[in-house]
């Protein structure tokens, strides 16, 4: 219903997990919606890193991923879903 909401609009996202729900087999990608104000709707080239930092993340690069993912976090050290990130690929 919201997606439909939204069709024909302009929206950022960024993957923030996959998780296994009731009644699927497969694992489901969740999105964090970026506001307007958000630090990455205003800096699309960090934005753009995270996705390379995702990307790096879920083909199991965990050293690409840490070195993108400590980048972003040099320049908006409070972002949690980048710090929840690294933080895995530190394990």
């Amino acid at each position: 219903q919201t997606l439909s909401r939204l069709e024909g609009k302009s929206i950022i996202t960024r993957p923030i997990d996959k998780v296994i729900v009731k009644g699927r087999n497969q694992a489901v990608l969740i999105h964090e919606v970026i506001s307007r104000v958000h630090f990455m709707s205003q800096d699309p080239s960090t934005h753009q890193l995270y996705l390379t930092g995702w990307q790096f993340y879920t083909h199991r690069n965990f050293r690409g991923a840490i070195d993108v993912f400590e980048q972003i976090l040099s320049k908006y050290p409070d972002d949690k879903n980048t710090k929840r990130l690294k933080g895995i690929c530190e394990k």
